[in-house]
């Protein structure tokens, strides 16, 4: 099914757009709220899919992928949130954020708004 027409694809792709970056933010503000009682910094990976009236919204923060097979073919909806990763680094710091090597792995500090959302018309 393909949308009927361009204008209400980007009306409703922009309405799940902010309902998913509301939804995350909301969702990392808590975890870090309650994990801070603890004296814990942690983060977590999140992602979502929502098939309505003949679109598919995917959305995905952290370190998580969504993957659809169409007949019998993989096609990658979305990109882990790697902060190794130079054009995850780069939306990082221009969000304010700063990343670290840390070990053998890279941290994320900061307030980077992390949500970023895939938006596609079945």
């Amino acid at each position: 099914m393909h949308a009927r027409n361009p204008e209400e694809f980007e009306q409703t792709a922009e309405q799940a757009r902010l309902l998913f970056v509301g939804a995350f933010a909301k969702l990392d503000q808590e975890i870090l709220s309650s994990h801070r009682w603890w004296g814990l910094d942690d983060g977590a990976t999140a992602l979502t899919v929502v098939h309505t009236g003949g679109f598919l919204f995917v959305a995905n923060a952290g370190d998580c992928r969504a993957v659809l097979c169409r007949n019998g073919a993989a096609i990658r909806l979305t990109y882990d949130h790697k902060p190794h990763a130079e054009p995850e680094r780069r939306r990082i710091v221009a969000n304010g954020g700063l990343v670290k090597q840390v070990g053998c792995g890279s941290c994320t500090f900061g307030q980077a708004l992390i949500a970023q959302c895939v938006l596609r018309s079945d």
